[in-house]
């Protein structure tokens, strides 16, 4: 829904937006998502998937980073399958689409370098997925009180979580 309401100040707007964003739901049509998944995650113990979803956490922040020191700037959201993340990028520039997949390219190198430097189990094998399509994003109220994380529903993960059913270890 848009409404023709002429906000002077940006920092004001887009303080009016996220309030928006944090009590509805937004419907969008044709927006890259990743999949990733941490392979043998469920064999492994509490300790070892909790650090196998922080080694995929840093390889993401990580990426991010090095996109940026390049100014490719990303407004990306990510939530948890479980056993990885789905990751999308909330901009709606036409580039979008190819830097969130610069951005899965970049973590599954911070990744690939994690593991050849690894002495333990807690850097993950990933399969990673990538396609475009329609989702529902939203953020759960706890209470009274919305949560600063999104969430995505829709074709699209349904596709990815297909897609990932299909892949080896180490493809995309």
């Amino acid at each position: 829904l848009r409404v023709d309401l002429h906000i002077e100040s940006q920092r004001v707007a887009s303080v009016v937006s996220d309030i928006v964003r944090c009590y509805g739901v937004s419907l969008v049509r044709d927006r890259a998502v990743v999949l990733l998944d941490a392979v043998g995650f469920s064999l492994q113990s509490p300790l070892v998937q909790m650090a196998m979803l922080n080694s995929l956490s840093y390889s993401v922040n990580s990426a991010y980073a090095q996109l940026l020191s390049k100014n490719i700037k990303i407004d990306f959201a990510r939530t948890t399958t479980g056993d990885g993340f789905y990751i999308w990028n909330r901009a709606t520039t036409a580039e979008a689409n190819s830097e969130l997949y610069r951005l899965m390219m970049m973590i599954l190198a911070d990744n690939a370098v994690a593991q050849r430097k690894a002495r333990s189990a807690w850097v993950p094998k990933l399969r990673a997925a990538f396609h475009v399509g329609e989702h529902y994003e939203f953020q759960q109220v706890e209470g009274l009180n919305p949560t600063n994380f999104s969430y995505i529903v829709g074709q699209v993960t349904v596709d990815l979580a297909r897609m990932l059913e299909r892949a080896l270890p180490g493809q995309i």
